[in-house]
C-alpha cells in the first residue's frame, strides 16, 4: 500500500494532463510532431506527387524535400517524450486522425435495403449488423461497403494501369520469401491466432470472382490465375464518385462477435442450440467440440473453410478452431451466471422470472432462451474487446506508453490502474464504467459507457484498415504441439497440415488443454521482410492449384486502390521517406541485412527520373514491413500504428453497446461484474482448463510466451 501511496501524486498530475488535452480549448502543443505533413482535408497538400497520374518505375517525383544527411526524419518521435509527453502526443495524433482520416464512400443510406427498427429488440445486437446506428440502420451492417480512412484524391484511381508493376510475383519473391525463422520473443502463437480471429470478426470482402481472373506472369511463360475481388453489384448512385471503385464487407463491420455468431439470421440460428440460450456443442470421446459441417465439400473448397460450424469459417486453421472452442465455451459459462444471478424458474407455469435490478420480466420457455443468449452474447463480445483492448494491443506494441493509453481508452484516466499495475489487484479497481449515466468527453472513465460519437462520419470498417492488418508474417511452418503428460514428446505438424477441414481432426485427437499449452510454449514470427511464410507461397487452393499469397497480397491493394507506401503516409499525416535507406535509423543501411534489402528495393523499384530512388512505387505492405526504425519494444512500424490508433479507438466510439447503451439495464448486473472480474483472457483459460493455471502464472498477460 505504501507503493501505491507513492505512486498517487504523479497518477493525478498524468490523469489531469490526458483529461485536460481532450478539451476543445486545449492549446496547441508543442509534440515535437512539427513534421507532420498535413491530413487529407487539410491545405497543405502540395508535398505529395500528383494523384491520378500514371506513376511508373522510372516516373518523375520530387523528392527534393531532404537528404539522408538532413536533421530532419520522416519517422514521429512520441515514443521519446516519456509517459506523460508521449500520450500527450499519441492523443493528439488520434485526434488528427479522427478529423481528418474518416470517409464514407456512401451518398447516404437511403437506398439500401428497408429496415425498421421498431420490429427489432434494439436492446441487444442484430444479427446483421443492423439497427445500431438508430438513425441509419444499414451503417454497419454486412452487405454495406468499406468506408476509406484516405481522402478520396489520395485513392490511387491508376491502380488497374500499374497493377503490375513492378511484378507483384517478385516482390514476392525478393522482399518476402522467408529465410531464417526470425521469431518475435515476447509473444507466443495464441497472439498470432488471436488477430485472426478478430479479423473475422470486423471484415471479409467474400468470394472472389471467377471470371476475368488477373493472370500474372510466371517462370518459364507459365502463368499464375488470381481471381478479382468480389465486384460490388450496388447501383452506383449509391456511392460518391469521386471514390470510384467501392467493395463490400460480407460480414458486420461491429465489434460485436459476429465470427461466433454469424452475420446473418440464418448464421446465427445454426449456431444456437435453442436452450438456455447456449451455443450448440457437441460431445466426442470426452471432448466437447463445436458440431461438424459434413456437407463441406472439400475437393472444391475454394474458401478454405474448416468443419466446425460457427459464425465465420473461412481461410481455417487449428488457431482459429481453439479460439472458437474457448469463447464458445465461455458464452455458454455467461449463459449460465445469467440464469443463476438473474432467473427463477416456475415449475408450476413453466415460465422463467427474470429480475435485474427494478427490472422483473416473466418469460416462457423461447422468450427465456431468446433473453439469455442476446445478454450473453453482449457480454462475450464486450470481453472479447477488452481483451483486445488492454492485453493483446500492449503485448504486441509492448511499450509502457502505449500500453498506459490503451488502458485509458478502456478504463479511462480516473482509474489509477491505468497508470500503475500496482493498483490491478485492488478491490474495485477493474470496474469498466465507474461513472455510468455520466459523460465526461471520454476523459474520467474512458471510451466504455460514456456518450456515442461517430465524429459526423457513419462507421465501417476500411479498405486501408484491412491493408495493414496483413500480418501473415506471425505464422510460423511448423506447429510443434505437446502434451502436458509427457512434455517430451513434441509433434512437429506442418502449418498446412492444420489447415482446412485438417484442423477438425485435430480439434478430436487433442485435447484443448493441451493445444493451448502448445500454442502458448510456442513464438510467432516478426512482422519484417524475407519472413513471409514459406507455405503461403505455394498455398494450395482446391481448383486453382498453388497460390503466393504474398502475391496476392500486393495484388490486393494495387487493385482496391489503396495508395502505395509513401502516398499512404501522407494521407494519414505522416512525412514520406525520401530514400530506400530511410526504412533504417539515421538514414544509413548499417549491415549486410540492411543493405541487402536495399539492393532488392532497387532491383524491383528502381529510380526514377531525376536519378533518385524511386520511393514512390513501393508497396505498402513492403514498406510497413521494411520500417525498422519503430519505438521500443514495437511488433509492427508507425505506418500501420497511425491506422490502428484511429481505428482501435472509433470501433468503442462509435458502437451505441460500448457506449450509450453499455449500461446494467442492457448487459445486466452480472453480465457487467462478468466483463469487469473475468474478463481477461488468462481467467478464461484458466476456468475452461484449470490444468493451465502453474503456466500462466506471474505472466502479464496469457499472450506472452507460456511457462514451460
Amino acid at each position: 500500500m505504501k507503493s501505491i501511496m507513492r505512486q498517487l501524486p504523479v497518477l493525478l498530475v498524468g490523469a489531469c494532463l490526458v483529461s485536460c488535452a481532450t478539451t476543445s480549448s486545449t492549446p496547441k502543443l508543442d509534440t515535437g510532431e512539427s513534421e507532420r505533413i498535413p491530413a487529407s482535408n487539410e491545405s497543405s497538400a502540395e508535398a505529395a506527387p500528383e494523384v491520378g497520374t500514371d506513376v511508373s518505375v522510372n516516373a518523375s517525383v520530387d523528392t527534393s524535400s531532404g537528404t539522408a544527411g538532413d536533421d530532419e526524419t520522416p519517422w514521429t518521435t512520441w515514443s521519446k517524450k516519456g509517459t506523460i509527453g508521449g500520450l500527450l502526443v499519441l492523443k493528439h495524433i488520434r485526434d488528427g486522425l479522427l478529423k481528418n482520416n474518416l470517409h464514407d464512400p456512401h451518398v447516404n443510406y437511403a437506398g439500401l435495403k428497408a429496415v425498421d427498427c421498431s420490429k427489432q429488440n434494439t436492446r441487444f445486437r442484430s444479427a446483421d449488423g443492423t439497427c445500431n446506428d438508430l438513425e441509419k440502420p444499414n451503417v454497419g451492417a454486412a452487405g454495406v461497403a468499406f468506408g476509406r480512412n484516405v481522402a478520396p484524391e489520395f485513392i490511387d484511381k491508376n491502380a488497374q494501369k500499374n497493377l503490375m508493376t513492378p511484378d507483384p510475383a517478385e516482390v514476392s519473391k525478393k522482399l518476402f520469401t522467408r529465410g531464417d525463422f526470425k521469431a518475435v520473443p515476447f509473444l507466443n502463437m495464441i497472439a498470432a491466432s488471436w488477430i485472426q480471429f478478430m479479423n473475422h470478426d470486423w471484415l471479409t470482402h467474400g468470394r472472389n470472382m471467377e471470371a476475368n481472373p488477373y493472370q500474372v506472369p510466371g517462370a518459364a511463360g507459365s502463368t499464375r490465375i488470381v481471381e478479382r475481388t468480389k465486384a460490388n453489384t450496388t447501383s452506383p448512385s449509391q456511392y460518391k464518385r469521386a471514390f470510384g471503385k467501392t467493395t463490400l464487407n460480407e460480414v458486420t463491420h461491429w465489434w460485436d462477435g459476429s465470427q461466433l455468431y454469424g452475420s446473418s439470421q440464418a448464421e446465427q440460428n445454426q449456431v444456437r442450440a435453442f436452450t438456455q440460450g447456449k451455443l450448440r456443442t457437441v460431445h466426442t470421446d470426452g471432448r466437447e467440440l463445436l458440431p461438424k459441417d459434413s456437407s463441406l465439400n472439400v475437393a472444391h473448397n475454394k474458401q478454405n473453410r474448416g468443419y466446425e460450424m460457427t459464425g465465420f469459417r473461412d481461410n481455417w486453421w487449428v488457431g482459429l478452431s481453439m479460439l472458437h472452442h474457448l469463447f464458445v465455451k465461455e458464452h455458454n459459462a455467461i449463459a449460465d451466471e445469467l440464469i443463476k444471478k438473474h432467473s427463477r424458474y416456475e415449475a408450476s407455469t413453466r415460465t422463467y422470472r427474470w429480475k435485474n435490478d427494478s427490472e422483473q420480466v416473466t418469460f416462457n420457455e423461447k422468450e427465456f432462451d431468446e433473453h439469455v443468449f442476446q445478454t450473453a452474447r453482449l457480454v462475450n463480445a464486450a470481453v472479447m474487446a477488452k481483451i483486445h483492448t488492454i492485453e493483446w494491443t500492449p503485448a504486441i506494441l509492448a511499450n509502457n506508453t502505449l500500453k498506459k493509453g490503451m488502458y485509458t481508452n478502456w478504463y479511462g484516466t480516473a482509474n489509477p490502474q491505468s497508470w500503475s499495475s500496482l493498483f490491478r489487484n485492488v478491490p474495485g479497481m477493474n470496474t469498466t464504467n465507474w461513472f455510468e449515466g455520466t459523460n465526461s468527453g471520454y476523459m474520467l472513465g474512458g471510451i466504455v459507457g460514456d456518450k456515442k460519437n461517430d465524429h459526423g462520419v457513419p462507421f465501417s470498417i476500411t479498405e486501408e484498415f484491412t491493408s495493414v492488418y496483413r500480418l501473415h508474417s506471425l505464422l510460423p511452418e511448423k506447429l510443434y504441439l505437446k502434451k502436458l503428460s509427457d512434455k517430451t514428446q513434441v509433434e512437429a505438424v506442418a502449418f498446412a497440415d492444420s489447415r482446412n477441414e485438417k484442423s477438425y481432426s485435430i480439434m478430436a485427437s487433442h485435447d484443448l488443454k493441451d493445444l493451448f499449452y502448445s500454442f502458448g510454449t510456442q513464438n510467432p514470427g516478426q512482422l519484417v521482410l524475407n519472413n513471409y511464410p514459406k507455405f503461403m507461397q505455394e498455398l494450395s487452393i482446391p481448383d486453382r492449384g498453388t497460390m503466393d499469397l504474398g502475391m496476392v497480397d500486393i495484388l490486393r491493394d494495387r487493385e482496391r486502390g489503396v495508395p502505395r507506401y509513401n502516398q499512404f503516409r501522407r494521407a494519414i499525416g505522416l512525412k514520406p521517406i525520401r530514400q530506400y535507406a530511410d526504412f533504417f535509423e539515421g538514414g544509413v543501411a548499417k549491415d549486410a541485412q540492411q543493405a541487402t534489402v536495399i539492393a532488392k528495393l532497387n532491383e524491383l523499384y528502381g529510380k526514377d527520373s531525376n536519378g533518385h530512388d524511386n520511393v514512390e512505387m513501393i508497396d505498402l505492405l513492403v514498406g510497413t514491413l521494411g520500417e525498422e526504425v519503430r519505438p521500443k519494444n514495437f511488433g509492427f512500424g508507425e505506418t500501420m500504428f497511425q491506422i490502428f490508433i484511429v481505428m482501435a479507438s472509433r470501433r468503442l466510439m462509435a458502437d451505441r453497446f460500448f457506449t450509450d447503451d453499455y449500461k446494467r439495464a442492457n448487459y445486466t448486473k452480472a453480465g457487467i461484474k462478468w466483463i469487469d472480474n473475468e474478463g481477461f483472457l488468462h481467467k478464461i483459460i484458466i476456468r475452461h482448463m484449470p490444468e493451465l493455471k502453474p503456466h500462466l502464472e506471474g505472466l502479464e498477460t496469457a499472450f506472452n510466451p507460456w511457462k514451460p
